[in-house]
């Protein structure tokens, strides 16, 4: 069967129109598929935080001076993973949900202080929780004071 010029030009531009049409589709179905990838990481970091949000967030939080009661800048207050750092006045605040914590201090020329099961819940944040820190000498291993 012989096709006359004008049958194989539309047949022609059916199959244009086609890889056209397949062209849009792929484009439009990798914007469906990016809208969904967006919509999915945005529902989960609301899910995250208003799960995070549910938790009660308590506080540590004190002061580190030295022997003469000095505040003592840039000492590190360590509680789990949670790190922080004294600020010019020495006062340090650390955010927790409730339990037992123990809380670090240590400072390069300071022994490093220990203070264990500090007691955080709903009612109560863990406030004054200080640290007096003493000249150290000797090896790091030697300079752990620890509360009781």
């Amino acid at each position: 069967m012989e096709l006359d010029s004008p049958e194989l030009e539309r047949l022609m531009i059916y199959e244009q129109s086609g890889e056209q049409n397949s062209k849009k589709e792929k484009k439009m179905l990798r914007k469906t598929l990016l809208l969904i990838s967006v919509l999915f990481v945005t529902f989960t970091i609301c899910i995250n935080t208003k799960t995070y949000a549910g938790k009660q967030e308590c506080t540590i939080e004190g002061t580190v001076t030295d022997y003469n009661g000095v505040p003592i800048s840039q000492a590190e207050v360590k509680v789990c993973d949670n790190v922080v750092y004294t600020d010019a006045n020495g006062n340090y605040i650390v955010y927790v949900t409730p339990g037992v914590y123990n809380v670090n201090v240590s400072k390069n020329g300071y022994h490093t202080r220990i203070r264990e099961k500090i007691y955080v819940d709903e009612e109560q944040n863990a406030s004054n929780i200080n640290f007096t820190l003493y000249l150290s000498s000797g090896p790091p291993e030697w300079n752990v004071l620890q509360y009781n």
